[in-house]
């Protein structure tokens, strides 16, 4: 064994110890495909969705990136209609819309990458709502990608504004105020380098205790914080994961 090491390490340049992040979790069953959702024929045709999220209600709301547009359908799939007029500074349509999620008022919130903005509709017709303007100095360079609500209602932003400043932010949804910012723009070599660094992180979801799991899509994996952006652990994948 010893030998072996020895001549593992003129090979390699390290000692052959596991990862420190190694994690050992039961596998996962592979889900089954039910149906597809594309909507009618013509110009409401689902073309692009790069993002979707189902209200309490099973409204189905998916982002059509190339038509610029959110569509609403029923969770059988039947086409109810779609969305994009909004009123700011910034125009009067949705530019490129990115990800979908429901707040906690029940309201759909959208970010446009090239708007530079989250903006929200109402869920039952569409209709625009307000645009979110965080309080803090963060709408000066942002560009929001990614977005989600955590059980208490705070709302995380993976933001792209900045080449040098991939990011997370959280908020006050209703106040604007700024809870927690971390991270930078980290482009790695391999996995395990710079944990809370992030180059594309497009991606957030939590889990039953609250923890915050970003994918960081360019350094190809998964990122697990505190809901304050403690890093935890990470997950490696064997691809890009987008969302």
């Amino acid at each position: 064994l010893l030998i072996w090491s020895a001549m593992y390490y003129i090979a390699n340049r390290r000692l052959p110890f596991p990862p420190v992040d190694s994690v050992v979790r039961e596998a996962v069953a592979t889900p089954e495909f039910l149906y597809a959702i594309s909507g009618p024929e013509g110009a409401d045709s689902l073309e692009s969705p790069v993002g979707v999220t189902v209200d309490d209600n099973g409204n189905v709301f998916a982002v059509d990136a190339m038509a610029r547009t959110v569509r609403s359908y029923e969770t059988d799939g039947d086409y109810r209609f779609s969305f994009n007029a909004i009123q700011s500074d910034r125009g009067t349509q949705l530019q490129l819309p990115q990800r979908v999620t429901i707040g906690p008022d029940g309201n759909v919130w959208v970010t446009d990458r090239r708007l530079r903005g989250i903006f929200v509709f109402s869920p039952e017709d569409g209709s625009f709502v307000r645009e979110f303007i965080p309080a803090s100095d963060a709408s000066e360079t942002w560009g929001p990608v990614a977005l989600s609500f955590n059980e208490d209602g705070v709302l995380y932003v993976a933001d792209l504004g900045r080449s040098q400043n991939h990011r997370i932010l959280a908020f006050d949804p209703t106040t604007g105020t700024e809870v927690a910012r971390w991270g930078t723009t980290v482009p790695t070599a391999q996995m395990t380098q710079s944990p809370g660094g992030f180059y594309y992180p497009n991606g957030i979801a939590f889990d039953a205790e609250g923890n915050v799991f970003v994918s960081d899509m360019n350094n190809h994996r998964v990122q697990v914080f505190t809901p304050l952006g403690e890093f935890k652990y990470l997950i490696r994948t064997s691809g890009s994961p987008l969302g």
